[in-house]
């Protein structure tokens, strides 16, 4: 977590993808290449799910396919309740998935 933060408050890169998160546009002009910064943000991330991967096998001593549906479920269903207005009719879709 400290490299993550270093690499986000004291590089080039991770001025760039604060830019690019507050506007596009803007950094665009400034002359900050987007796609190479998505690109480097997707691969931080990636590397990170890729560790964090690596952390669960090692406590559960093996590593299984179904792991993460469970976790992705259930984001789902929170990020889908707070974005609709409407809670029990999401609740009730989600009953049925």
């Amino acid at each position: 977590m400290l490299l993550l933060q270093y690499v986000i408050h004291k590089t080039k890169v991770g001025k760039a993808m604060r830019a690019v998160s507050l506007d596009r546009d803007a950094a665009e002009l400034m002359g900050i290449d987007i796609n190479k910064t998505i690109s480097n943000t997707f691969a931080i991330g990636s590397a990170l799910a890729g560790a964090a991967g690596v952390l669960v096998g090692i406590y559960y001593n093996s590593i299984n396919p179904p792991y993460g549906c469970s976790t992705r479920i259930k984001s789902l269903r929170r990020s889908s309740n707070r974005r609709n207005r409407n809670r029990s009719r999401s609740s009730i879709w989600w009953f049925f998935f």
